[in-house]
């Protein structure tokens, strides 16, 4: 049995009906044969996706059962369904996080280095509506050092980002040691210095929240993994409000002519050098002002 996989999106064939054509041949014959698969891409309901359209991370072989797989987005919907797997999932587990979430655990403690691909969709009424693509690299246990300070990083901006910007500095555990830095998964907005760690935009990124994964190895051989989120938001508004009166304020209203002895009169006066509030207060609610 084998399993037929899309290479890249097929977003832009959604409502359409294509043919896919497959040679098959016979082992130790010359038997060809030729079949025909119609495939059509049921466009998901636009009210229900997940947060990504591909996850991927880097556990390593040796990792303990029950440890959390972590992604640079969680696995999560906009709305309520049941998530599950739609194909094979050996050596990790899909955990329920709430009505919207999962956490992908892993199941067993020794695992052959490679990736494991699978997919998981979400059902609403046991009709699958929409689906995403989990990608796990498996590396061997004598890789896993900490060459970076951090494995997941937030930086936040209040407005669009030209071109050739500085993003991020990624931070070294040991200054001193030289790293090859390189992303995980090319991106279209930024790049990284492979020798300064230094993130950096190649074309103008607008508003929105952007991830990358970030590798970084030292002359060993040996790898290290960095989420970074980019978070580029619109500023707050400055919307000027009168502020509210607290209910201790002192509110004296005197008359536009009123003299210094009217004044005196209706004891419209505070002693700064007296910390008398509470009569004043006792005389505010009695409606003295």
């Amino acid at each position: 049995m084998f399993q037929i996989i899309t290479n890249s999106s097929i977003s832009h064939l959604r409502g359409e009906l294509f043919e896919l054509f497959l040679n098959i041949q016979q082992l130790e014959s010359n038997f060809h044969r030729l079949e025909t698969l119609h495939i059509y891409v049921d466009p998901p309901s636009p009210a229900l996706k997940f947060l990504s359209t591909v996850y991927r991370s880097t556990v390593y072989s040796n990792q303990l059962p029950g440890t959390t797989v972590l992604f640079s987005k969680p696995i999560a919907l906009e709305e309520k369904a049941e998530i599950a797997p739609i194909s094979g999932m050996r050596e990790f587990d899909v955990v329920p996080r709430g009505t919207r979430a999962v956490d992908v655990m892993k199941t067993m403690e020794e695992g052959v280095p490679g990736t494991r691909i699978f997919y998981l969709g979400a059902f609403q009424k046991g009709k699958m509506i929409a689906q995403t693509k989990v990608i796990i690299d498996v590396i061997e246990s004598g890789d896993s050092v900490s060459l970076l300070k951090s494995p997941k990083s937030t930086v936040a901006f209040e407005a669009p980002l030209p071109a050739d910007s500085l993003v991020f500095d990624v931070e070294k555990r040991n200054i001193s040691e030289p790293l090859l830095f390189h992303l995980e998964e090319p991106s279209r907005f930024f790049q990284i210095g492979q020798l300064s760690g230094r993130v950096t935009t190649v074309l103008p990124v607008g508003y929105g929240i952007y991830h990358i994964h970030i590798v970084a190895r030292n002359q060993k051989k040996q790898r290290s993994d960095s989420w970074l989120e980019i978070n580029i938001r619109k500023p707050l508004e400055n919307k000027k409000s009168r502020s509210r009166r607290h209910l201790d304020d002192l509110i004296f209203r005197i008359p536009e002519n009123a003299t210094k002895e009217e004044i005196q009169k209706k004891k419209n006066m505070v002693g700064l050098a007296e910390r008398l509030y509470l009569a004043h207060i006792k005389s505010y609610q009695k409606g003295v002002n």
